[in-house]
């Protein structure tokens, strides 16, 4: 593996991959090209490029028939070469944030609330993006979560981005109700306000790691019936039909994404 997030690093010289790289991290950084010679990583799983300035991927990189998850979201990209969508392993995209990429623009009358009406309680989660807590809405005597995102590039790409299709996306069954938007937060961060999901929901499956890296893994105590894992494949299937009518792909669509309780009611986050 290599790793240089937020480095301030402009320029990758010939030669700097080692042939059996399996992962490379450059998130964040201000490089314009990529070697040519990343061809020569055969045996590349997860290539993270988001939030730098390439405006385009070296033909070489068709050679890279082992990469599975690429991120390059926040570039200048101009277009998606057509041998990208031939790399017979790719399971996990990302290039929002592009000039080859469709703008979804952020709602302008979606409504926002004070930071100030809530209470935050305690932490439920942090992804790459942002943080969720717990929080008390005082005007509306209920619990919601609410997101904060961090306001950095991470490897899914600018936090506008984020949050413009979280909310471009539209209420669905199967997906988290956004309720509205914050503001006057006290840095200035920007967050969604969502409901607060009932702890009978657990995630499908379990994070990916080095070894399973977009390969969906689960507890072995996970059992499911073929009339379960039929309701659960029409109900994702169902959200990301309303995505995609919408311009909207979903880069992590895998089990550890998904929520899912007991009658295999199921939530994609």
């Amino acid at each position: 593996m290599i790793g240089f997030k937020s480095n301030q690093i402009k320029t990758v010289p010939e030669q700097a991959f080692p042939p059996l790289l399996n992962w490379l991290i450059l998130t964040d950084n201000k490089i314009e090209k990529l070697p040519k010679s990343i061809g020569d990583c055969t045996l590349l799983q997860k290539c993270a490029l988001a939030g730098n300035l390439i405006e385009e991927l070296p033909v070489e990189m068709k050679a890279c028939v082992n990469l599975e998850l690429i991120r390059f979201s926040a570039n200048k990209l101009k277009s998606i070469p057509d041998w990208f969508f031939e790399l017979p392993k790719l399971s996990w995209v990302a290039f929002g944030g592009n000039p080859a990429a469709a703008k979804i623009e952020l709602q302008p009358d979606f409504e926002a609330f004070d930071w100030n009406d809530f209470s935050v309680k305690e932490l439920l989660g942090e992804g790459a993006s942002g943080f969720i807590s717990k929080a008390f809405w005082k005007s509306k005597n209920k619990d919601i979560a609410v997101k904060v995102f961090k306001g950095d590039v991470t490897s899914d790409g600018l936090p506008d981005d984020e949050m413009a299709i979280s909310i471009a996306a539209g209420a669905h069954e199967n997906l988290i109700p956004v309720l509205g938007k914050i503001k006057n937060h006290p840095e200035d961060k920007i967050g969604l306000i969502m409901t607060l999901i009932s702890p009978d929901y657990v995630n499908l499956g379990n994070p990916p790691s080095l070894q399973t890296c977009t390969r969906d893994v689960f507890d072995e105590t996970s059992i499911f019936n073929a009339d379960e894992l039929l309701k659960i494949v029409k109900s994702i299937a169902s959200v990301c039909q309303q995505l995609h009518k919408k311009g909207i792909n979903h880069g992590d669509l895998y089990a550890h994404n998904i929520l899912v309780n007991a009658s295999a009611d199921c939530l994609l986050g």
